[in-house]
């Protein structure tokens, strides 16, 4: 080849060069736009809402989420897997521990954090020592183990002597017969929660009175000891006899200060209930209620105990009984003809504006049997007519879903679910759990958004990349991210971000 037969292939070879180095800059550019628009797209909103505490979500969540912040694990300040998370007085509580075998205790550690800026900031952090116990949310604190912890500023208040026994109970009476503490909440007990809500003035720890032996009979003797927040001794209260069975504290609603006192019914499986105790001081009273009431049946009010008592041989001869907190009979009214539904309102939950339990006094609880209209609440639950704890109505609205093909049925929701403030919305938890089920044996991506009642899906959190929503605020959600498996979505800069353990979820924007 001549020289210039090569100087012309070179020349004729540039263009193509400069073709391909064009297109693959064009390419790297329109990457890197994409990149950070995709980054731009997905940048946290910032929170940016009134910071008012509820158990409710706000109406404004219909809208869809909105990532408002996401959070590390350095910003949290450990490598340890969340492991739960709960709100105590508008301060977010993050446990976090790192699972190993059950053989073996576990450490963790307790996080408080506030999130009513633009950002979450860590307020404080406490390491516990002994993770495989139950932590008891009490009024503003959290009892972990020997230490009482304000959950506020994450102050130790109080340091247990000894610590209370991490077994929770119903009922005085268990087989094996080992220690136990009853706090008033059943819901840990069915959900196996590692929190716990005291709703008790004080705890109630329970053991046999002789340690002979290892298991328990309707015979044995317990000694229960009242225990208060800051650690300090109370009262002490021996199971007593009658006739052959004993009589001890039963996990109910405390009444103006009173519990309910009974034996366990072995034929029937149940707590039959025979006096009330005073928290206050550990007395006893009988009361004035019929040998052998079902202790489920006794209706706790406000002020006072219902029960539905025969005068006669049909069901129309009923009458309502109303009976003081220590269990003294007040009055008596005729059951009437639209109050047939006990159930109703025995398994009914309502709520304030704030989402906090109303209690309904005996007046109000009687006038909602007779009337079936609920004056006294905003909002309230019942459970569907084959459960007793699935939410079924809603103001007495049935609950509906929809069908592949569009057409509505009746149904029913997890009695854990997120409902907001005006009964327009239900989130569902993203997984159910057992007390024989770790709560994070595994991943459950989905939390479906509903409209109430309808039914119809809204949104999922699955859309911001999100899972187990917790409500902080109404319009704050703290849930944990649901990391996508796909490189390509990471690097495109999509929810959550790779290293993101926290997120804040706020409700979608107009525009």
């Amino acid at each position: 080849m001549t020289l210039s037969n090569t100087l012309t292939s070179g020349r004729k070879s540039l263009p193509i060069l400069l073709r391909c180095l064009a297109i693959a800059l064009a390419v790297a550019l329109v990457s890197t736009l994409a990149v950070s628009a995709s980054w731009l797209m997905h940048r946290p909103v910032g929170y940016s809402g009134n910071a008012r505490v509820s158990s409710f979500i706000s109406p404004d969540f219909a809208s869809g989420f909105d990532v408002a912040w996401e959070m590390t694990s350095a910003e949290l300040g450990t490598d340890a897997p969340i492991q739960e998370i709960v709100q105590i007085d508008g301060t977010a509580v993050i446990f976090a521990s790192t699972r190993v075998s059950s053989d073996d205790p576990l450490s963790g550690t307790l996080i408080g954090i506030d999130a009513s800026g633009r950002t979450p900031t860590v307020l404080w952090r406490h390491d516990i020592h002994n993770g495989n116990m139950n932590l008891l949310i009490w009024e503003d604190s959290i009892v972990a183990g020997d230490e009482t912890i304000r959950a506020a500023d994450g102050a130790v208040t109080a340091t247990w002597e000894t610590p209370l026994p991490t077994t929770m109970r119903f009922g005085y009476y268990a087989n094996p017969a080992v220690p136990a503490t009853l706090v008033g909440n059943v819901q840990p007990i069915r959900e196996g929660s590692r929190f716990v809500q005291v709703t008790w003035p004080v705890a109630l720890v329970c053991a046999r009175t002789d340690t002979r032996y290892s298991f328990a009979v309707p015979t044995t003797q317990f000694t229960c000891t009242a225990w208060h927040k800051d650690g300090s001794q109370a009262w002490s209260y021996v199971t007593g006899a009658e006739g052959d069975e004993q009589r001890g504290p039963i996990t109910t609603p405390a009444v103006n200060g009173y519990i309910l006192v009974g034996r366990l019914n072995q034929e029937h499986r149940r707590y039959d209930a025979d006096g009330f105790l005073n928290l206050a001081d550990g007395t006893y009273t009988r009361g004035d209620t019929q040998d052998g009431i079902n202790a489920t049946m006794l209706f706790p009010a406000s002020d006072g105990w219902i029960y539905t008592a025969s005068s006669g041989p049909y069901w129309q001869d009923e009458e309502f009984v109303v009976y003081n907190p220590n269990g003294t009979e007040r009055e008596r009214t005729a059951r009437s003809l639209g109050s047939r539904d006990w159930l109703k309102i025995l398994h009914m939950t309502c709520w304030d504006t704030t989402g906090h339990i109303i209690t309904p006094t005996a007046e109000q609880a009687l006038e909602t049997l007779r009337s079936e209209e609920v004056s006294w609440a905003p909002l309230c639950t019942q459970p569907p007519t084959y459960s007793e704890t699935d939410i079924g109505f809603i103001n007495g609205r049935p609950l509906m879903t929809t069908n592949k093909d569009g057409s509505p049925k009746t149904d029913s929701y997890p009695d854990d679910s997120i409902l907001a403030s005006d009964g327009s919305l239900i989130l569902s938890p993203s997984s159910t759990w057992s007390a024989d089920e770790p709560r994070r044996h595994a991943t459950y991506a989905s939390q479906p958004l509903y409209s109430a009642p309808e039914g119809v899906l809204l949104s999922n959190l699955t859309e911001v990349g999100a899972y187990g929503a917790t409500p902080l605020y109404d319009d704050l959600l703290i849930a944990e991210p649901n990391h996508p498996d796909s490189s390509w979505h990471r690097y495109l800069g999509t929810y959550p971000h790779s290293d993101t353990v926290l997120m804040g979820i706020t409700p979608k924007r107009a525009g």
